[in-house]
């Protein structure tokens, strides 16, 4: 009776193991890069979301699943429970880089080995425009200026709109993003005295810093 229970005792104890054991894991890992260089970056952010099936109708809202950090050389692996998810988000992010978010299909991770997903996030800096008339001017003085090459993929930056002021009181100063370390090239086109002049120039903007066009016209 004794050896019995001990024997039932020991099953007792190995049971919850034996069934976090049966527990479904999957696993994401991959590579994070610095866009600026294509060099591993370390000391990145990844989360892994997902949307699940909760009390018969799926969550409307993304719900963190697992997060970690990226090594030296950007490496990252994520363990996660596998549940009855609709759509996978994993998001990258860094301080002084753009948040990437990538999607993932469900059906693509599966128990036997771990999904790849790699990314590529790009530092953040900033251009501050500053447009100036000088006198003499009259009301029928017009600049348009717009940048050429303002395209980015992962932020609200700055775009290839043209801007446009006319008259004679123009003191405009417009901030907007780019990627960091980025030569960002622009036109301008200015009318004042009957006289139009078109000027294409370029500046570099070094990441992390905001970087000061003057127009002076």
């Amino acid at each position: 009776m004794k050896q019995l229970f001990i024997l039932c005792m020991c099953g007792l104890i190995l049971l919850p193991s034996c069934k976090k054991e049966n527990i479904d894991s999957l696993s994401v890992a991959g590579k994070v890069r610095d866009g600026r260089n294509n060099n591993g970056l370390s000391s990145a952010n990844v989360k892994f979301k997902e949307k699940v099936l909760e009390g018969g109708a799926f969550n409307s809202s993304f719900q963190t699943a697992a997060e970690t950090s990226t090594s030296g050389n950007g490496d990252y692996s994520i363990d996660f429970e596998r549940k009855n998810a609709v759509e996978y988000q994993i998001e990258f992010s860094k301080d002084g880089y753009f948040t990437k978010t990538i999607d993932i299909n469900p059906e693509d991770i599966s128990l036997d080995q771990a999904y790849m997903q790699n990314a590529t996030i790009n530092a953040e800096a900033e251009v501050e425009l500053r447009i100036v008339n000088e006198n003499p001017w009259n009301n029928q003085d017009q600049i348009r200026f717009r940048y050429l090459n303002a395209i980015f993929d992962d932020c609200f930056c700055c775009n290839n709109d043209f801007i446009v002021l006319n008259g004679t009181d123009v003191d405009s100063t417009k901030n907007c993003q780019i990627y960091g370390d980025f030569l960002i090239k622009y036109v301008y086109e200015v009318t004042k005295s009957d006289t139009t002049i078109t000027t294409v120039d370029s500046l570099f903007c070094p990441a992390f810093t905001t970087t000061q066009i003057v127009i002076a016209y």
